[in-house]
């Protein structure tokens, strides 16, 4: 699920948040200037860090400036003691939990955050009271939570997500500390499953050197925001934004749609399955063959359901396919030589998704298909002549059909794939 905050969607991709880390007023707005001239998509005042991080009239005013400077998204966190926070203070202890909430409730009142950060394994019971008062005053959420000495077991972390997310908050965050490597993976693995149960935006980070690999995963596990330091870092493991965004671009999936299916479509033996795999490898998206998801639903071959059933009862099936296909479940779907044939199915797929038409010439499909006796519609007619005059009567359908067009002749499956991931890449 995406959420859209000033034209920046969580969930689409990976954002990029920098944290302000200044303790004064004409420090903090430095390092607003400097965090604009980065490859920053958010940013995050950490209050905790500002040398009047509980005088609410000074709050205010600052944050009034960080917005007068900047049009980006911008997080109010106060990170408190409890759970790793700075608490540089100069005219207050170390804060109650009735002076956060006030604290919370009236930044909310100003409306000069975009998003407030909320600490709900901190508050407890009290929580759900916060978010939906910041929420009334139309501010986004964040549900945090910290562990700054362990990585926990599985299902506790389990029951935190699902307090955090049945609190209400639009967004749910969790940083812990790796003590192995083990740790790492298991964190890494128990996002992925977060991301695709929470059915809301999840930022997670392993901390320090050791799980610093988790803050440039995201495109693989899911983790919709990574911070990176500009001017600071506001926890171990943070890496330079300009780094940040080149080790992201290095991924090649950064910023494909992730809640955007893919359709490959051509002509049989265009490469559309190989093409899919490659992908896979590049996105880390699921993939799926229709012809092979048919062929299992029905416990027969394509060529089987010809014979028995004619070709009408397959592309009526293809057209189920599609119906049944959750367009927010974001796979690559190889797709059967014939599913663009029909308008009802184009029009499934550009509403589920973008439409790649692979091409290729009919003496590179012959080279391809020559040995396969799975092609019911080549039956007794495998030769060039016969495969270029089926590709005529079906071009202008996958041409028509298609958001964008590869040629394959000659390509590598990997250029191939590099070349559909940078025309993805470039929609944004």
């Amino acid at each position: 699920m995406e959420l859209t905050v000033r034209n920046v969607t969580f969930g689409d991709g990976v954002l990029i948040c920098a944290p302000i880390t200044a303790e004064n007023e004409n420090a903090i707005c430095d390092d607003v200037k400097q965090i604009m001239n980065n490859p920053v998509d958010v940013i995050e005042w950490r209050c905790d860090y500002y040398a009047y991080c509980q005088n609410i009239d000074k709050i205010t005013k600052t944050l009034g400036m960080i917005r007068n400077i900047t049009d980006m998204p911008i997080i109010f966190t106060y990170r408190t003691r409890a759970e790793g926070g700075e608490e540089n203070l100069i005219d207050a202890d170390v804060i109650t939990k009735t002076k956060y909430i006030d604290m919370i409730k009236k930044v909310a009142d100003t409306g000069l955050a975009d998003i407030i950060d909320v600490q709900t394994e901190y508050l407890g019971e009290l929580a759900k009271d916060v978010i939906n008062y910041a929420k009334k005053m139309n501010i986004c959420v964040i549900a945090s939570n910290h562990h700054f000495d362990i990585t926990p077991e599985n299902d506790e972390m389990s029951k935190i997500f699902a307090r955090m997310n049945n609190a209400g908050a639009d967004i749910l965050k969790m940083a812990v500390m790796p003590m192995c490597e083990k740790d790492v993976i298991r964190f890494m693995d128990f996002t992925y499953d977060m991301v695709n149960t929470c059915n809301k935006p999840v930022v997670t980070m392993s901390m320090g050197k050791l799980g610093m690999i988790t803050r440039i995963a995201g495109t693989l596990t899911g983790s919709a925001m990574t911070f990176a330091s500009v001017t600071g870092a506001s926890a171990p493991g943070q890496i330079p934004a300009h780094t940040m965004k080149t080790l992201l671009e290095l991924t090649g999936a950064n910023n494909i749609k992730k809640t955007c299916n893919i359709f490959l479509i051509g002509f049989m033996g265009c490469g559309k399955s190989t093409i899919a795999k490659s992908l896979l490898d590049k996105t880390g998206k699921k993939v799926i063959d229709s012809d092979s998801f048919i062929e299992q639903e029905e416990n027969m071959t394509i060529s089987e359901m010809f014979d028995m059933y004619g070709e009408e009862f397959f592309r009526k099936k293809e057209t189920s396919f599609l119906e049944n296909l959750d367009m927010n479940e974001s796979c690559i779907i190889a797709c059967g030589g014939g599913m663009a044939i029909r308008k009802e199915n184009v029009k499934l797929m550009k509403s589920k998704g973008i439409v790649i038409m692979l091409d290729a010439s009919c003496e590179t499909i012959y080279d391809r298909v020559k040995d396969d006796d799975k092609r019911p519609l080549l039956k007794n007619n495998m030769n060039t002549e016969y495969i270029k005059q089926l590709m005529d009567t079906r071009i202008q359908h996958y041409v028509s059909a298609a958001d964008y067009i590869v040629a394959t002749d000659g390509k590598t499956p990997e250029c191939i794939a590099d070349e559909i991931v940078k025309h993805l890449n470039n929609l944004k």
